[in-house]
């Protein structure tokens, strides 16, 4: 069943992300290769890994990977280690669980999220002192969800502020006419800067009911239990197929007839890995910001930024298919996102983890 579009998406919001863009090319995406079965990812049983390490943490790579010490190299290698040191891993999971920890916080991924993180919280106050109904509880099909008010959707008093104080309701319609656009935006940066931004949570490895969502998200701690999905990211390496299809359902993983409000919302605070668990009911997003809220980072050989439009190509079909929503042949849908590639020096990275792998104890 074919799902009905989001409100109302604002333009302005469009060209604030857009404005974070700086060309359309492409980065090729290539057939996954074949990956081997799994083995206990523990590098002190790897000869001479320091020496392998040496060989792959050239000053070429390391400039790719936004780091300027081998030590840097090394951290993000032990913090591989530590997330995979409850599984049996593949060399593609070693791959992709290292691109993670390098892609979080390379300083392009950091400027675009922080950019994209403001355009969204902007949206979210004008959403607000407009009284626009777009936001929408998780947790339900996408027949069945609601576009609400921010006050009813998240509650009164909802939105967190600093100080503690209330942060006011939206603008009541006749007082909205009356206002210039001038007066308008005074307004919005006013309250824009009474939200408490340490309310702002990162969150890696999310799922629902322990299916993934999304490799990383931030979001917004309402004041009162609830939470607002302000950014998604999804991370893939050369190889790993398309990142198209895995952006295309992130909604649908939110709404559909597999889940419900008591649904778990799980995921690790990226800096200690503790893991935390709410309902997935007590998610929200808003449809204000469906052009800015989706991430997709995939390794690649040069630098690239698009903001892609997403149509039913073969991969996007197949995937929306399996969670309940038809899409037709080139049908535009709902979902746009800001794609960035980063160059990086994949074939040496993964020849690292081919090593690792043979030196690896067997499960």
């Amino acid at each position: 069943m074919s799902a009905p579009p989001w409100p109302g998406i604002k333009g302005g919001v469009i060209e604030a992300a857009n404005a974070l863009v700086k060309d359309v090319l492409h980065i090729a995406e290539t057939e996954p290769p074949v990956s081997r079965g799994g083995k206990k990812f523990v590098t002190d049983k790897v000869e001479d890994l320091n020496v392998l390490i040496k060989r792959v943490a050239t000053r070429r790579a390391l400039k790719q990977l936004n780091m300027e010490h081998e030590e840097q190299f090394v951290a993000a290698l032990r913090e591989t280690e530590r997330r995979l040191a409850s599984q049996i891993a593949t060399v593609d999971q070693m791959v992709g669980t290292f691109l993670e920890v390098v892609g979080a916080q390379h300083d392009i991924v950091v400027g675009i999220r922080d950019g994209l993180i403001d355009v969204n919280l902007e949206a979210l106050v004008y959403a607000h002192l407009r009284g626009e109904s777009c936001f929408i509880a998780a947790g339900t099909s996408f027949e069945k969800a609601l576009a609400l008010p921010f006050e009813q959707a998240a509650g009164r008093s909802a939105m967190p502020t600093r100080g503690g104080g209330r942060f006011g309701p939206s603008l009541k319609q006749n007082f909205l006419e009356k206002l210039s656009s001038e007066e308008l935006d005074a307004i919005a940066r006013e309250r824009l800067g009474w939200i408490d931004r340490r309310q702002i949570v990162p969150m890696r490895d999310v799922m629902i009911d322990g299916l993934e969502f999304a490799d990383r998200a931030t979001m917004l701690r309402l004041a009162n239990g609830k939470w607002l999905l302000l950014l998604s990211e999804e991370y893939k390496t050369i190889g790993s197929g398309g990142i198209n299809p895995q952006v295309s359902i992130r909604d649908n993983r939110l709404f559909n007839e597999l889940v419900h409000p008591d649904s778990e919302f799980s995921f690790n605070y990226p800096r200690s890995g503790k893991p935390d668990t709410i309902r997935l009911g007590d998610v929200l997003i808003s449809a204000a910001t469906s052009s800015s809220d989706k991430l997709g980072i995939k390794a690649g050989n040069r630098e690239r930024y698009e903001m892609r439009f997403l149509k039913g190509t073969k991969g996007v079909i197949e995937r929306k298919a399996q969670w309940g929503e038809v899409v037709e042949v080139d049908q535009s849908t709902r979902e746009m996102f800001l794609f960035v590639g980063l160059q990086y020096p994949s074939n040496s990275i993964r020849a690292m983890f081919e090593t690792i792998w043979a030196g690896a104890p067997a499960p």
